[in-house]
């Protein structure tokens, strides 16, 4: 699968992570596993109401 990976990202004239990003987001973006992982990181990023002492 790399030496695929690698033709594949020489072909394109792009950088293989480049190339696995983009096909790995193609095929998991609708995933559950997308979902779970996007819902978790929206709430680490979501700041919480602690007051001040």
């Amino acid at each position: 699968m790399v030496s695929v990976l690698y033709h594949e990202a020489k072909a394109r004239k792009i950088p293989m992570t480049k190339l696995a990003d983009t096909l790995l987001r193609q095929c998991l973006v609708h995933s559950s596993g997308w979902q779970i992982a996007e819902s978790l990181r929206v709430a680490e990023q979501t700041p919480t109401s602690q007051s001040a002492a």
